[in-house]
C-alpha cells in the first residue's frame, strides 16, 4: 500500500473567509489570474491590456461588494445600538486566543481551574456566614408594605418581544442554535410562552437549565495567564436566559413600583449614569 500509495504530508495557508467572496468575485479573480499568466508568458501589449482590464473589473467589483456587506451590516442595525456596538467594534478588535496557565495535560488543567473557582465560591459562602461579618445599612425610608407573592404569566406579545430583543448568542447545551429559534419563533412561541409561565408559577427552574459551560478568561488582557487572573464566564442555555430576564423585569417592575431602590444609587441603573 505504501508503494502505490504513501503516505504525504502537505502545508495547508489557513486564510480567513470573507463573506462578501461572491461565486461572481471568484470567476472575474480566476479570469484575472489566467489573463496574468498569458501576458507574463509573452508578454505582448494585447495580452497586457487584457490583463490590466480584468484587474481594474475584479477590483472594482471586489470594493463594491464589500462595501454593500459593510452598509448593508450597518442598516440591520437600525435602532439597537448593543449590535451596533458590537459590528463597529468588530472593525477594529482583533479576536485573541485566551492565555491559560503552563501546562501539558489540558484534562489536569481544566481539573485545576474548577477547583479553583470552587473554592472561590466556598471561601465568599464561609465569609458571609461568618457570624463575626456584621453589616449595617441605613435608610430613611420605611420599607415597603407591599411584597412580591408571586410572579405574573407573561403573554405572546411579551415574550415576542423579548426573544427579538435578547442576543443571537448560543451555548452548546442548546439543541437548535438561537437565531434558528428566533427565525422560526412563530412556531415555537406557544411551546417557549409556556416553559417561562410554568417555571414562573410553580417556582421551579429545571436543574438542566442551571448548568453551563463554564470558560476561563483573563480578567485583563495584559495580565499573565495566572489562575488568580482568570474569571469564570457562564454560558447558559437560551431558554434559562429567557426565564432569569422575566423574573428580573417583573422583581425591577416591583421595586420601582413601589420606590424600594435606593435614591442615590446611579450604577446599573437604566436611564441613569454614574458620572456626575
Amino acid at each position: 500500500m505504501d508503494e502505490y500509495a504513501p503516505h504525504l504530508t502537505k502545508t495547508i495557508t489557513a486564510r480567513p473567509t470573507v463573506p462578501w467572496y461572491t461565486t461572481e468575485l471568484k470567476q472575474l479573480n480566476i479570469e484575472r489570474r489566467r489573463c496574468e499568466k498569458v501576458w507574463r508568458r509573452y508578454k505582448t501589449p494585447e495580452n497586457r491590456l487584457k490583463f490590466t482590464e480584468a484587474r481594474d473589473t475584479f477590483k472594482q467589483n471586489y470594493i463594491e461588494a464589500s462595501d454593500a456587506y459593510y452598509d448593508n451590516l450597518v442598516a440591520n442595525c437600525v435602532g439597537d445600538g448593543r449590535s451596533l456596538y458590537g459590528v463597529v467594534k468588530s472593525f477594529f478588535s482583533k479576536s485573541t486566543d485566551t492565555s491559560f496557565p503552563p501546562h501539558t495535560d489540558k484534562s489536569q488543567l481544566a481539573n485545576e481551574i474548577l477547583q479553583h473557582f470552587s473554592s472561590k465560591v466556598l471561601n465568599i459562602r464561609s465569609e458571609l456566614d461568618d457570624e463575626t461579618t456584621t453589616f449595617s445599612f441605613h435608610s430613611n425610608s420605611d420599607p415597603p408594605s407591599a411584597s412580591l407573592e408571586q410572579f405574573s404569566e407573561v403573554s405572546e406579545s411579551y415574550v415576542s418581544k423579548l426573544l427579538q430583543n435578547c442576543s443571537s448568542a448560543s451555548c452548546d447545551l442548546d439543541p437548535v442554535l438561537t437565531k434558528i429559534v428566533k427565525s422560526v419563533s412563530a412556531t415555537l412561541l406557544p411551546s417557549i410562552i409556556r416553559l417561562i409561565n410554568l417555571s414562573i408559577t410553580t417556582g421551579e427552574f429545571l436543574e438542566s437549565w442551571k448548568r453551563a459551560i463554564v470558560c476561563p478568561l483573563l480578567k485583563k488582557p495584559t495580565l499573565p495567564p495566572e489562575l488568580n487572573n482568570l474569571r469564570p464566564v457562564s454560558n447558559l442555555k437560551f431558554i434559562s436566559k429567557l426565564v432569569e430576564k422575566v423574573v428580573a423585569n417583573q422583581v425591577l417592575q416591583h421595586c420601582n413600583r413601589h420606590c424600594s431602590l435606593p435614591v442615590f444609587q446611579s450604577a446599573y441603573r437604566q436611564h441613569s449614569d454614574i458620572y456626575l
